[in-house]
């Protein structure tokens, strides 16, 4: 009886090493995030703001880093402005936002393509922008339906389980 009792113990522990092994593998790694001292200071505007202050409080939610907004400028961690950019002829995918981690003197980007997001719902713009801070966040993309890290249009606006189990990954 206590032979089988390890033997479960033991698959247990396992699984859960393999769980978060898989969850540390989509981190995209220590330079490409914008948290600076367990913060993100963002300024700049979006014609969405209320989606903007969705994403931010969907990750706030997850506790840990603290995303909010910089009224001195003096953080400068992440910039988040709105973009025109529409498809070439011909082009049927084509980015609704996006981020860069190329920093400028420490500041990274989220862009918000309006030409396409203009013809989005409001919670396919707010599931666009909380994958993009997400990866603000150091998130990779997720291969997996059902989570906010998954690419591609969705009305989904919750962070799915493997969001989560990436977040904690990374950030405890």
């Amino acid at each position: 009886m206590k032979y089988n009792s390890i033997i479960i113990l033991t698959v247990l522990v396992l699984l859960l090493m393999s769980s978060v092994a898989s969850a540390c593998s989509y981190h995209l790694g220590p330079n490409e995030h914008a948290v600076k001292l367990k913060k993100i200071h963002w300024y700049g505007s979006t014609t969405y703001s209320n989606q903007w202050s969705a994403a931010v409080t969907t990750w706030n939610s997850m506790g840990t880093i603290t995303i909010k907004e910089d009224h001195l400028l003096s953080q400068k961690d992440l910039k988040i402005l709105d973009v025109y950019s529409p498809p070439p002829n011909g082009t049927t995918t084509w980015p609704s936002a996006g981020y860069s981690n190329g920093s400028n003197n420490g500041t990274r980007y989220i862009q918000i393509n309006t030409a396409i997001m203009s013809g989005y719902s409001s919670n396919e713009r707010t599931k666009g922008l909380v994958h993009e801070l997400g990866h603000a966040l150091g998130i990779n993309e997720i291969s997996i339906s059902g989570n906010i890290m998954n690419q591609g249009r969705s009305s989904q606006t919750t962070l799915g389980q493997k969001d989560k189990d990436v977040y904690r990954c990374i950030w405890g």
